[in-house]
Formats: structure tokens, sequence, C-alpha cells
């Protein structure tokens, strides 16, 4: 006996409600991952204003200390000390009074970051941390640039040239980057 079968029935031809039904819920559903992306959005813009304050703070608060105690400060023994540098170059001195173009540069170094971030957040927890360290740090000496024609550095560790916040944010916002690579780039909830 031959029976015929109807829409929606097992081994039966498929309506086009119920096609159009199956191809929706087989895609990957975008709308879930818009709600993680826009909080990672927010938190990479969040912590890297707060780097950026940070930075600023602590070099005001490292100049009035100086200011009113010398030019050198011991924080812990001979090791650690807060000591006025001004930076009109690159990392370590080099390139010094480039301060124009390390503006430029530092300037499309931020823009780079945050075209490069707009790809990668909501992937990554470490990356939007990394990426947010990054940019906090680089606008915190684009500012020292813009506005005083160099960079505030103050904190020197041993024989280590002097350095500030920014410059180990973006140290530590570089090697988490690395460390992402070098695990394999996984994708993970952010």
């Amino acid at each position: 006996m031959i029976r015929a079968t109807l829409p929606g029935e097992p081994g039966g031809p498929i309506s086009p409600q119920r096609a159009t039904l199956e191809d929706a819920s087989s895609q990957d559903p975008e709308p879930a991952g818009r709600p993680r992306r826009a909080a990672s959005a927010w938190f990479f813009a969040a912590a890297a204003v707060l780097v950026l304050i940070a930075d600023q703070v602590t070099k005001v608060a490292a100049e009035n200390a100086l200011a009113a105690h010398g030019a050198s400060i011991p924080v812990i023994g001979r090791v650690v000390s807060l000591s006025r540098a001004h930076n009109t170059g690159a990392v370590f001195g080099l390139l010094p009074g480039s301060v124009g173009s390390l503006t430029i540069i530092s300037l499309i170094l931020c823009l780079a970051i945050v075209a490069f971030a707009t790809h990668a957040l909501g992937r990554s927890r470490l990356m939007t941390v990394a990426l947010a360290l990054t940019l906090g740090g680089a606008a915190g000496n684009l500012a020292d640039r813009v506005w005083l024609g160099y960079v505030r550095d103050f904190l020197g560790i041993g024989f280590w040239p002097a350095f500030n916040l920014a410059d180990a944010a973006i140290t530590v916002g570089v090697l988490l980057v690395l460390a992402h690579l070098l695990a394999g780039g996984r994708r993970e909830p952010a």
C-alpha cells in the first residue's frame, strides 16, 4: 500500500514556511553575540580611559613630589626611585627631538589600535585587556607630546632608563598580545 506523506511529516516534503524556519535556526545567532560585543566595547573604552587618567595623575603626582623634595627621591633604597626625565624622543630616549613625527606616529598607532579593536572585541578577554592597556598607554604619552612637547618619565629602577605608567601599560599590553598569539589566538568569550 502506498501512503502519501504530508508536508511536515517525517519523509514528507518540506513546506516553504518550515524551510524558512529551519534556515533561520541554523544560522549563527548574531543577536546573542551583540550584547557580549557591546559589553566588551564598553569595557575596552573604560579600561583605556582609566589607564590614560592613571598615567596623567601619576605624572602630576610625581612632578609635585619631585618639586617639593628634589631631583630624585629614593623609594626602595637605591633600586627604585622617582626622578624627573623629559623625553623628547622615542622609547629609551631614541630619536631625541622628534616630537612632531613621534606625535603623528602615536596618533596613527592609537587609531590603528581602535580599528583593530573593532574587529577583535567580543572574541577574547585577554585581547580586549591587552588592547585597552596599549591604547591607554599610547594615549597617555600622546597627550604629553601634544600638550608639553615631551613625555614625562619619572620612575627609575636600577640601571633601567626612567619610564612612566603609560610605558608600563604599553609593555604589558604588547606582552599580552604576544601571549594570546603564542597560545594560538583562540577565540574565547569576552
